[in-house]
């Protein structure tokens, strides 16, 4: 059994992720917040995630069997790769610290 993502499972999961977010969790925050002017809001934050996704995906296929810091050093150098992993621990931690709303 291989311990990698394949590509396709790559899309599905990012499309879930996507669909999960936009459908599910934005339209209540949104709608407290901006009332019935939300859903053009919703359909202008899809648009970056979708060419987010697409940019992932389209990495993952070209480095295959390579993660973001390994194939981010071929991409920005060592040091630009250093700081995107310096980047992404210090999202992530703050992620995990930040208290959850609603």
């Amino acid at each position: 059994m291989k311990n990698s993502v394949s590509n396709r499972q790559m899309s599905l999961i990012l499309l879930l992720v996507l669909t999960a977010v936009t459908i599910i969790g934005l339209p209540g925050i949104m709608a407290r917040s901006a009332g019935y002017g939300s859903w053009f809001t919703l359909i202008l934050t899809s648009v970056p995630f979708a060419i987010s996704a697409l940019m992932i995906v389209s990495l993952n296929k070209k480095f295959q069997g390579e993660v973001l810091f390994d194939y981010s050093k071929k991409l920005v150098g060592k040091v630009g790769s250093y700081i995107l992993g310096v980047f992404f621990l210090l999202y992530f931690l703050y992620l995990s610290a930040y208290p959850r709303c609603c």
